[in-house]
């Protein structure tokens, strides 16, 4: 990426300002056994937004993925994916570790189409995060955790279908610092008839002892420890006047709430030191209601027609609300935010029509 106002002059020439930014992988892609290793890397100096969105640089990432799948049939089983990576993160200014993670996930899937799935991840020792503290060259530590979680996906051919998952994960910071983690997630899968699909579905989210930045507080940055729930509900409906034809009505409440426990700065290698004289407040509770109507009409092979409508709502605040249903009757309450857009793709074919020109 480069910025100047005499291009001309300069595209040649190498500045102080200029960014750069890639990525290349090498892949084993047939067989039962796969694996992959790849390597990406954003200099300090990269930024494309003038084209689009970039919201991190100077790291660098390089990652293994090892892979053992089983298309076929095979004991009692329909099929098996399971992979493992590996990956390490990198100040792409100064060499310096960041963070040292892996991902691991074996999915199973039985004759009668039911999936059971395991996951599990991890960061080995403590990490640093260049960008939570918002303080160029401030670091801010990360606490080495794990996540692990198991789920289940029924057979999709069935007139109820049921997707779940649920998972817990801990952080080792101090002592006295918990750092947990819950999740659980519910999603059935109701097909009324061949047309009609009605999926709703709600997700639970509960950080303990949850570590970030406050906010800034007559212009100085403030960390805290913090406790934070969220709740996601979607209800979310699809009809199908034909197959390319279709109508879609998705209704989301996101709520998340977050309680203090206590507020500091950061030390020089980045951790959360308590300050007792801090009385200020950054609690917060938010909610956002969104509707959504779409109307998808796939009028020639690759291309779409989409008309959709969008109904907004937000609420923003520090008085905090532990009642779900006073949060979504409140949300109401506030100004709205109506939008009609309209998205035209058409895929033209250019060697086919090239052809039937010259034939």
């Amino acid at each position: 990426s480069q910025k100047n106002n005499e291009l001309g002059k300069s595209i040649f020439k190498s500045d102080s300002s200029d960014g750069i930014s890639y990525y290349m992988s090498l892949n084993k892609i047939s067989g039962n056994f796969k694996y992959g290793l790849s390597s990406e890397s954003k200099s300090s100096k990269f930024n494309p937004n003038d084209l689009g969105v970039n919201f991190t640089t100077n790291i660098r990432t390089h990652a293994l993925n090892l892979q053992y799948n089983k298309y076929n049939p095979f004991w009692k089983l329909n099929s098996a994916y399971n992979s493992f990576t590996y990956s390490i993160d990198q100040n792409y200014t100064t060499g310096e570790i960041l963070k040292e993670e892996y991902n691991g996930s074996f999915f199973l899937t039985t004759p009668n189409f039911h999936s059971f799935y395991l996951f599990m991840s991890a960061q080995i020792g403590d990490g640093i995060d260049l960008f939570e503290s918002r303080v160029a060259g401030q670091s801010f530590i990360i606490p080495e955790f794990y996540y692990n979680g198991i789920g289940i996906s029924s057979d999709y051919r069935k007139q109820f279908a049921l997707d779940g998952e649920i998972g817990y994960g801990k952080g080792y910071f101090t002592n006295y610092i918990k750092n947990q983690y819950f999740e659980v997630n519910i999603s059935p899968i109701i097909r009324v008839n061949d047309k009609l699909t009605v999926t709703p579905s709600s997700k639970w989210v509960n950080k303990i002892d949850d570590v970030g930045f406050a906010g800034y507080f007559d212009g100085i940055p403030k960390y805290g420890i913090r406790d934070v729930r969220t709740f996601t509900n979607i209800l979310q409906g699809k009809y199908l006047f034909k197959n390319n034809l279709s109508l879609t009505l998705r209704i989301r409440h996101y709520w998340s709430y977050g309680l203090y426990d206590y507020y500091g700065d950061l030390d020089e290698a980045g951790y959360i030191v308590k300050d007792d004289s801090f009385d200020r407040n950054a609690d917060f509770n938010f909610n956002a209601f969104n509707t959504d109507l779409i109307f998808a009409w796939q009028f020639a092979p690759g291309s779409f027609l989409n008309l959709v409508y969008k109904n907004a709502l937000q609420q923003d605040g520090q008085q905090v609300d532990p009642s779900y249903f006073n949060n979504l009757s409140t949300v109401f309450n506030e100004d709205q935010l109506n939008r009609i857009t309209l998205k035209v793709v058409y895929f033209f074919d250019v060697v086919s029509t090239y052809n039937k020109v010259f034939e």
